[in-house]
Parts: C-alpha cells; structure tokens; sequence
C-alpha cells in the first residue's frame, strides 16, 4: 500500500500565515494575575477546562486563589497552594482584580511653589522682612490660611495673603492647612447647581414668642375731672401687673402680638380701697440685633382699658377707654429657644365713665412700669 504523504504549505505562503497567527496572538487579550474568592461550598479543580478532564484537587468555600482576571468560557484558570494548574467554574468564585496603580512621578527634592498653611497660633504678625524687629504690616488670628513659600530664612517663612499681601512671619506659628474631607458629588443634571448659603443663626426676631411679663408700677398719676365741677388728681399707690404675651414677626425685625395685662391695686396714694385695671394690648414691637443672643426692641402697645372700682354708685359704669403704651426692653437668650426679657415704659390712659345724671367723667391713669419675664420660641 502506498504511504501517504503529509500536506505541505507551499513556501511563498508560510511566511504570511506565521505573521497572521502572531498577529492574532498579539491582539488577544493578555491575563494577569488576580485573587479569587471561592463562593461555592465545594468546587473541582480539573486538568483542562472540561467536565471530562482529570480532577487535581477540590477547594472550598472562602479558599483564597490565584487566578487569571479573565475566563476561558465559563471556566477559569487558577493556581492552588502547592503551585499546581488547573480550572474550576467561573461560576464557584469571585474575582478580585487588583486595580492598575499608575506610578506616581519622583517628588522633587523640594516643592518650587507656595502651600496652603494655617495659622496655629493665637495671633501672628506679618512683618516687611525676615527679622523680629522688621515693622509689622499687619495681624493675623488662629486658622487663617494663607500661602507660604517654601525657602525658609532663617526659621522665617515668606508669605501671601488672600489678597495678595506679602509678607514674613515666624515658621513656628505656622501649620499644614488640612484638606477638607471629600464631598459627595451630586449627579449632574446638567444646570449648573448654586453653592448653598450658610444658613444664619435662628435669633428672637425670627421666632414666635410665647411669654409672661411681671412687672412693678412704682409711679404713676390718677385724675378725675367732671365738665363743671372741676378736676383733682393724685399719685398712685405701688401697684402690680402681669402680662401674658404672644409675638409673631410679619417682616423682618418687627412682629406683632397680643397681650392681656392684669394691674392690681390701682387707686390715690391715700385712698382706701383699691381697683384692678384690666388692658387688652396689641403690641406692635421692632427689634434691633445686638448679638447672635441679644436684641433691644421698641414696642407700641395700643389697648382697651376697663377700671373695675369697688362698690360703684347705682347707674356709674367701670370706667374705660383707650390706652397707649410704649416701653423699650431686651431679649437674651440663655438656653436654646429660652429667653430672659427685660423692659421699661410708661402707659397714659384715657377712660371715662357717666355719672348718675348723664355727665361724662374722665377718669385717666399714668403709669411707669418695670418688668422681667421669660419668653420660649415657638
């Protein structure tokens, strides 16, 4: 029988197809080392990537393996302890790819421009040369940041300002600025976004007051006058009063409010029996801040006022009638949504009654009053 002779690739066409192979080869794409987390409870390391291949070994669940980053199919090559070859499913682990590092540029013998430094004292001055007795330019205050640059002279730093004021100033006052930690970033969607404004500390003016008022009425005029029979009037008496009130702002440092006040033991300084006054006030009050916890305000009270007197005359009303107040005062807050008030006004009243006969009598009051009280914001 004739032996058969093998195919042959004629010579003018070797060369191509082994340049052709290489190039396949070369795009490929190349494998490198990774980790693997085995996640199946068990899984058969075989020869070569098919079911039918010789098992090496078996691994188990949390093994950790080296691998290649890239599968065979569904098969991946990995590499167990002992240093023996083989494969598993790709599908019984996890891999870790290490990420590509680049590599970092050589730092330099020393940095050629300025760093962000702070100051780490309490105060530093900048003075026009490198010498403690150099004129100072001009102060700076714990953890201010400016730019120092990095040739020291002499433990003297040269530095520059936000606004671009040099100067030099003591090394040791000086510290690294830390960098900020990372912010979330928001996803785009394609506006810009305005930078958020710092939100400003809630003050009293800001806030609907709720409170009391205690004060002292240590002078003041009561008058009488009847059209025809003249008019006679006295001191007060040392009288009380209390004050609940409700302020809510409307605009921005003003607010309006209401606020019953109670006046106890209103009468002449030598009269025997005593009336109880009762004033039915708005309150029309602007506040200036003084501090992040303080403001003085300026208020107007207008009021309807009734005078119960004891034991009037069969057909005599209580007097009533209008009311005007104004005071200036105070508002400290001392714990958070707590605040101390403080104020002094003066109040004329305009109340009148008839007498059994139908004659008019006006009956006013004057006082000065002192108070203190507590508000809570609301």
């Amino acid at each position: 029988m004739p032996r058969m002779s093998r195919p042959s690739i004629p010579g003018r066409w070797r060369k191509p197809l082994v340049l052709s192979l290489l190039g396949v080869a070369l795009a490929a794409p190349q494998s490198r080392a990774a980790d693997l987390d085995l996640t199946a409870p068990e899984s058969i390391v075989r020869s070569a990537p098919f079911e039918v291949a010789p098992e090496i070994a078996r691994v188990h669940a949390g093994d950790k393996l080296s691998c290649d980053d890239q599968a065979q199919g569904s098969w991946r090559r990995v590499q167990l302890k002992d240093g023996r070859g083989g494969f598993i499913h790709d599908a019984d682990a996890r891999v870790v790819v290490a990420p590509v590092v680049p590599a970092k540029p050589a730092a330099t013998a020393a940095a050629t421009g300025p760093q962000k430094v702070r100051v780490a004292v309490l105060e530093l001055g900048v003075r026009a040369s490198a010498a403690a007795d150099a004129p100072i330019l001009r102060m700076l205050h714990q953890n201010d940041e400016v730019l120092a640059y990095p040739d020291p002279q002499s433990g003297w730093r040269r530095i520059e300002g936000a606004e671009g004021q040099g100067g030099f100033v003591p090394e040791a006052g000086l510290a690294m600025a830390e960098a900020p930690p990372p912010a979330a970033v928001p996803i785009s969607t394609g506006a810009p976004q305005p930078a958020a404004a710092p939100t400003p500390p809630e003050t009293a003016a800001d806030q609907t007051l709720l409170g009391v008022l205690f004060e002292i009425m240590p002078a003041g005029t009561l008058s009488a006058s009847e059209v025809g029979a003249g008019s006679a009037s006295s001191d007060t008496a040392f009288s009380v009063a209390i004050a609940p009130f409700l302020d809510v702002p409307v605009l921005p440092n003003f607010a309006l409010g209401f606020s019953p006040q109670i006046i106890f033991g209103v009468k002449g300084s030598n009269a025997a029996q005593s009336a109880t006054e009762y004033d039915l006030r708005a309150r029309l009050t602007t506040r200036y801040p003084m501090a992040p916890n303080a403001q003085v305000y300026a208020r107007f009270s207008p009021a309807y006022s009734l005078i119960s007197v004891p034991s009037p005359p069969p057909g005599v009303s209580n007097p009533a009638g209008l009311v005007l107040d104004f005071s200036v005062g105070a508002e400290i807050e001392v714990l958070p949504k707590l605040f101390v008030v403080i104020d002094v006004g003066y109040q004329i009243g305009f109340q009148s009654t008839t007498d059994v006969d139908g004659t008019q009598v006006d009956f006013d009051s004057r006082y000065l009053h002192l108070g203190a009280g507590l508000a809570v914001g609301l």
